[in-house]
């Protein structure tokens, strides 16, 4: 099994970010969100690369490390 690759793909960032709720309408999707567009860094998060939204996902759960 071949893995995705989260940081050229774009839409293999947005499958994971929907596994996670990040598009989803609950209370626990909605507060992902905003945490994931604090975290995204560039000027407008609907043109942010795959990279920055892998860091930005990884960030929002916890999971990233320096």
């Amino acid at each position: 099994m071949v893995l995705p690759d989260y940081l050229k793909s774009l839409d293999a960032m947005h499958e994971a970010e929907k596994a996670v709720g990040l598009h989803g309408e609950d209370f626990t999707g909605r507060k992902r969100k905003r945490t994931w567009a604090i975290h995204i860094r560039a000027s407008d998060p609907r043109f942010a690369t795959a990279a920055q939204r892998a860091e930005a996902f990884l960030k929002t759960l916890n999971l990233w490390t320096e």
